[in-house]
């Protein structure tokens, strides 16, 4: 048939009444219409052609159904590498398969990627990061971090998505420490609604993830939270002769001769403002901004702004602060710094 296709018709009469023959001229026919599988004689083989090619022409017209009677023709004669691309178009048409392609990827970790991108099910995705990631992410490529973390946000397990951003954050790189955090940046607007991440773990991912001072306003009201950011701050300001620790000490003009602290510039701000150049600082902490686009430069402009009492500045860069980063504005669209009694947590909490 394939070389004489005008042989279709007197084949039929053939194939009529007999159902594998006439799976098999529907299947070299590459038409859809009707198509079921049906159990294949052991000793009769099926070229690898007769399962590609019908995939080809049914993927392209979205034959789900035949699609997925070939799936199981191709398992069942054989053809486990054809049965895989099938799953695979099965699922980019909005099919759950996502039990089998994890199967698929155990049998063959060649499918990693295939899993990660594809799976759908909550249950799946769950058992899939420990089947796959049995050492936390490990030496994982990028793209297979990045595709398991967007498959358990796809998937909403937060709890396992959260026990693996602790693991990415345990391998302390500072390529996992970004990961980690677009991992918490995501989850920061919806903190504590159903389906998202609590409070408790934002905080505690956002401490592993070295942003403590974006830590302190989601802590304000737990007085268990405050005391293990406090200790955070102690026990890193007690092993580290950084810019910030200098100046809890009180080492201000250290600061500002240090040839690192260039660097640093909410530190470098930080000291102008506490030697008494208050103009100088909103300068480096809004030129800075500028470049990095950091929301914690803007929130202590902002906080500085207001203790020199230009309110209009100070407003003007709340509502950039509200446009540019929705995540650190309430639910009330108050945001969490707006207040006169805001402190630069991370230098005057004691």
């Amino acid at each position: 048939m394939c070389l004489q296709p005008e042989l279709e018709e007197k084949i039929a009469e053939f194939a009529a009444g007999d159902e594998v023959l006439g799976m098999l001229l529907l299947l070299v026919s590459c038409n859809p219409e009707g198509f079921a599988f049906r159990n294949f004689p052991d000793d009769i083989s099926l070229p690898v052609e007769m399962i590609e090619k019908p995939h080809a022409s049914w993927e392209s017209v979205k034959a789900v159904e035949a699609l997925k009677q070939l799936e199981l023709l191709a398992e069942e004669t054989g053809h486990k590498p054809q049965a895989h691309e099938v799953r695979k178009s099965l699922a980019e048409l909005g099919e759950d398969y996502s039990e089998a392609l994890l199967k698929d990827t155990v049998a063959d970790p060649g499918y990693r990627m295939d899993f990660l991108v594809l799976c759908s099910d909550r249950k799946q995705a769950a058992s899939g990061i420990d089947l796959l990631f049995p050492d936390g992410s490990g030496n994982s490529r990028k793209e297979e971090i990045s595709a398991a973390v967007d498959m358990l946000i796809r998937c909403k397990s937060i709890e396992k998505l959260f026990k693996f951003t602790l693991g990415i954050l345990k391998n302390d790189s500072e390529e996992n420490r970004n990961a980690a955090g677009k991992i918490v940046d995501v989850f920061i607007p919806t903190v504590d609604e159903d389906g998202s991440l609590s409070v408790s773990q934002v905080v505690d991912l956002l401490l592993m993830a070295g942003r403590i001072s974006e830590a302190f306003p989601f802590a304000r009201g737990d007085s268990d939270l405050l005391l293990k950011l406090r200790e955070k701050v102690s026990c890193r300001d007690s092993n580290s002769n950084s810019a910030q620790a200098q100046l809890r000490e009180g080492k201000i003009f250290q600061v500002l001769l240090s040839s690192t602290v260039s660097s640093d510039p909410l530190s470098l701000g930080e000291a102008l403002w506490l030697s008494g150049k208050r103009i100088a600082a909103c300068s480096v902490w809004r030129e800075a901004y500028e470049r990095t686009t950091d929301p914690g430069l803007l929130q202590r402009l902002e906080y500085a702004l207001e203790c020199m009492g230009d309110v209009h500045e100070a407003s003007a860069v709340a509502r950039l602060l509200s446009e540019k980063h929705p995540e650190l504005t309430l639910r009330t669209g108050k945001s969490v710094y707006n207040t006169s009694s805001f402190k630069m947590i991370s230098y005057n909490i004691k």
